[in-house]
């Protein structure tokens, strides 16, 4: 019955039937077909009209069509074109340059060639990707050698910003057994890199960290400097998860002189950025302010609008520490405003927004905030993002539900220490030894806890909130000497970082206790 109506078709379009069946995915556009058979977008149109009148296609949305499997083996069988592939190869990958450029320019990669192709705009780019996302996954396994591991490499700053994990990484792990076969160092590199990156954002910091190692040893190896500052960067935030910040800060001082001795500026940016984040937490808030700054401006200068918006996140942090809490607002606000499609990031803002409208008493605008960031966090399955989403989602819970707060606290516990994500145990331990004192069930020792940890990693803000929590629990088991002593020494560590909501909380806590 197919042979009927494929001896009745016009040659040129029992040519692109043929074709057809070398496409490795599940659908395609009138461009793919072009690019398949060597011809321009409006004469493919025309034949896909010939073959859908055959009922040999089927459109199946506005310039998307489909072959029924059968018909696909079909087709393959009548042989094709040896070329056929290379030519959609070629035009995916040049369409892939194209619009990760636009959606995540910053993104390191390896070097390309001239991109050919043209989009609109952002939003174009990034429909684009969505819509071809298999497409591409299928051709990387399908087409292999060179293609596979350029592929692997342009798609990464769109998994960044979209967190499809397992495609990632789908994709990088076909990447790097083409790059070995081929014996390219750079592209090795690349792939390792890649990987490790999909793993740190699922919270993998030891299959992370072994990556970034070896992309950070081949980078030596091939003298790809720019790939050995980003290695080690990222080997810098994971000592940071981990409590390491002594280590994250070495790391990031040899990225920093690495970058800079290749005028890399952008790069520097992100080095900048990085060593903002480990002053953050290590208590100096006004000189992770300076550096963040710093790295804001040379973002807006290089119009780096995804650097731009991950510089006002850690404003929007510092800010709050800081208690300005208005200013925290509207960083946080900015970086919503901005709709970049970095879910991961956009999850993260989502969160730190609901705590700073608790803190600003806006309890139901920061219980929507909050569980908007849950259910990303959740999508994305980006359990830092989660963790924080469900500390805010509690904390935005008003009085007499006190009960539900200490279990998603709770539940934020356990994903910190099953990741080994230390700032995240100190974070979920503080707000669950507050929780727990509410339900009138206090444990000083969730707060000794955090107090502990917090200070063999060096997280002195964090410190200073787990010595005022501990006061909170001492105080309601009636210890109140202990409690006056944790606060007082809170009240120090506050008045040393510039912790002013902690300042303000533990000054409160104190008067009342000295009035017992």
């Amino acid at each position: 019955m197919f042979s009927w109506s494929y001896r009745a078709l016009p040659q040129p379009a029992a040519r692109l039937f043929r074709l057809l069946g070398r496409h490795p995915g599940p659908d395609h556009s009138a461009a793919a077909a072009a690019a398949l058979a060597g011809v321009d977008v409006p004469a493919a149109r025309r034949l896909l009209d010939v073959l859908r009148s055959a009922h040999l296609v089927e459109q199946t949305a506005p310039d998307r069509f489909a072959m029924h499997d059968l018909l696909r083996l079909y087709a393959r069988q009548l042989g094709a074109d040896e070329q056929a592939l290379e030519r959609l190869a070629d035009w995916y990958l040049h369409t892939a340059y194209a619009a990760v450029d636009l959606v995540n320019p910053a993104m390191l990669h390896l070097p390309r060639p001239e991109v050919r192709a043209e989009l609109s705009g952002r939003a174009e780019a990034l429909e684009w990707l969505e819509t071809e996302r298999h497409n591409l996954i299928a051709l990387i396994h399908t087409a292999g050698g060179p293609t596979a591991w350029r592929l692997a490499d342009a798609l990464r700053g769109y998994f960044w910003l979209r967190k499809y994990h397992d495609d990632w990484l789908d994709a990088l792990r076909e990447g790097l057994r083409a790059s070995v076969v081929d014996g390219d160092l750079r592209a090795q590199t690349a792939m390792h890199h890649g990987i490790a990156t999909a793993r740190l954002s699922l919270s993998h910091y030891a299959l992370a960290a072994g990556h970034f190692e070896q992309a950070r040893r081949l980078s030596e190896r091939s003298r790809w400097h720019e790939a050995q500052a980003a290695a080690l960067g990222n080997l810098g935030i994971i000592h940071r998860h981990r409590g390491r910040l002594r280590d994250a800060a070495v790391c990031h001082a040899r990225a920093l002189a690495v970058v800079r001795s290749i005028g890399a500026e952008v790069r520097e940016a992100e080095v900048l950025g990085n060593l903002g984040n480990v002053h953050y937490e290590m208590g100096h808030l006004r000189l992770a302010e300076r550096h963040c700054q710093r790295a804001l401006v040379i973002h807006r200068a290089h119009a780096s609008t995804l650097g731009e918006a991950v510089d006002l996140s850690l404003l929007g942090r510092i800010s709050f520490d800081l208690g300005e809490l208005s200013h925290s607002a509207a960083f946080c606000s900015a970086v919503l405003r901005m709709d970049l499609g970095a879910r991961g990031l956009q999850a993260a803002t989502l969160a730190h927004l609901a705590l700073v409208q608790c803190a600003l008493g806006q309890h139901d605008q920061a219980a929507v905030h909050a569980a908007q960031a849950l259910d990303l966090a959740r999508d994305t399955d980006s359990r830092g993002a989660e963790l924080d989403a469900q500390n805010a989602l509690a904390s935005s819970t008003a009085g007499g539900a006190a009960s539900p707060a200490a279990e998603r606290h709770r539940h934020a516990l356990d994903l910190a220490r099953a990741d080994g994500y230390r700032r995240g145990e100190v974070e979920s331990l503080v707000e669950l030894s507050a929780a727990v004192v509410a339900l009138g069930r206090p444990d000083p020792g969730l707060a000794a806890q955090a107090v502990s940890l917090a200070a063999e990693a060096g997280f002195r803000v964090l410190r200073g909130r787990a010595l005022t929590a501990l006061a909170h629990a001492r105080a309601a088991t009636g210890a109140v000497d202990a409690a006056v002593a944790s606060g007082e020494e809170a009240l120090g560590v506050h008045l040393a970082t510039g912790h002013r909501l902690g300042h303000a909380a533990t000054t409160a806590l104190l008067a009342q206790l000295r009035r017992l």
